[in-house]
């Protein structure tokens, strides 16, 4: 099966919330992660990377 790449577009929040529902999914890849807060990014990289080690982020959509 191909895995299936994911993008959380808000990461603090209901976005955290989502991500968090991924964990541990196979065949699941957190790909990206969009917020205009630099620092709410750098925390949801932080938090995810032990999963996901090349989390793709963005402050722009």
């Amino acid at each position: 099966m191909a895995k299936l790449r994911v993008g959380v577009i808000g990461c603090s929040g209901i976005g955290t919330i989502h991500a968090s529902g991924l964990v541990g999914l196979p065949n699941v890849e957190l790909a990206a992660g969009c917020d205009f807060v630099q620092g709410t990014l750098d925390a949801f990289k932080a938090k995810y990377q032990d999963n996901w080690d090349n989390i793709s982020l963005y402050t722009n959509h």
